[in-house]
């Protein structure tokens, strides 16, 4: 074998081998990227869910802050991608909360952490848009006889769900007169719904009329209307009108308005927070107020509200 043939013999092994290692360097290059993308999505997945689940945002402490006739105690900090609609304590450490619209309605609760001063993001959520093909626009709700109750608002009923917001046990019809569903609560054996008019109705849990209200007394006597949320405090409804900063004090016996809270600057707050000086006239307006006898806590929130608040109100009219 001559010099040139052993080496033309020799050239395609050593080709080979190179071949070889490149294959090699090229699966072992295309491995690692493939683990570095698993790895990626598994990191994105576990902070999603504790963003969604187990996140907790530590409160901005007011101390005390007077604001015209209310203090604001606490701040608490929060992802603003809740249409509050509906906003009530379920007990003393967790919060029942309904956010509307077509299409992204949904129910879930809230952990609310006194020991850690922290309130989490939804947890247990019922979809309303999955469950019912995008026809639902949840509205108000209450925990009543170990049941939840929502409201609809063009969909003509109330949907009643297990205490834990896994099953709907039942549909009410609305009677022919309640048009829209707005605001829900209850109080001693009655469910009371507002329904954009200057009205309050009392009903029993099968939506049968057991007495009605008409509210008076507003500061602004042409817009006595547009009660939106509700909530028992003190023996009184509070109340508050959609597109105002107004929380309504009102007689339940009488339908007169007794006393009124603005809550403008927490809505200043807000409209500075997400520098957006049309926030407001969007539609991301004060509604949501939560009160827990048990541990004498009031809060309030908004629409899409990047806070909820902590609040006292002061020189409460006495019953």
């Amino acid at each position: 074998m001559t010099k040139d043939n052993k080496k033309a013999k020799q050239q395609p092994q050593f080709k080979k081998s190179n071949e070889k290692k490149k294959g090699k360097l090229i699966w072992v290059f295309l491995v690692g990227i493939i683990i570095a993308f698993v790895g990626y999505i598994v990191m994105k997945k576990k902070s999603q869910h504790n963003i969604i689940q187990e996140q907790k945002i530590t409160n901005v402490k007011y101390g005390e802050k007077v604001v015209n006739n209310y203090k604001i105690l606490e701040r608490y900090n929060r992802q603003p991608n809740q249409y509050t609609q509906c906003f009530m304590f379920y007990n003393s450490t967790h919060i029942l909360e309904t956010s509307g619209l077509y299409e992204i309605s949904s129910a879930h609760f809230l952990k609310f952490d006194r020991d850690q001063n922290s309130i989490s993001e939804p947890i247990g959520a019922f979809n309303f848009s999955q469950q019912f093909n995008n026809r639902i626009f949840a509205e108000g709700c209450t925990l009543y006889n170990n049941q939840i109750y929502v409201l609809t608002y063009k969909e003509d009923h109330m949907l009643v769900f297990d205490h834990e917001l896994k099953i709907v046990n039942k549909k009410v019809n609305y009677p022919s007169f309640i048009k829209e569903g707005w605001g829900l609560t209850h109080y001693n054996n009655s469910l009371i719904v507002t329904d954009g008019s200057n009205k309050i109705y009392f009903f029993d849990e099968n939506l049968v009329l057991k007495n009605s209200l008409q509210i008076k007394g507003c500061s602004n006597s042409n817009f006595c209307t547009y009660f939106n949320e509700l909530e028992i405090y003190k023996g009184y409804l509070l109340a508050n009108q959609y597109y105002s900063n107004i929380i309504y004090v009102i007689n339940m016996i009488t339908g007169q308005v007794e006393k009124e809270y603005d809550m403008q600057f927490l809505a200043k707050e807000v409209v500075q927070a997400t520098k957006d000086p049309q926030y407001f006239n969007k539609g991301f307006v004060f509604n949501g107020i939560a009160f827990d006898e048990l541990t004498d806590t009031l809060l309030v929130t908004g629409k899409f509200w990047p806070f909820i608040y902590q609040i006292q109100l002061l020189d409460f009219p006495n019953k």
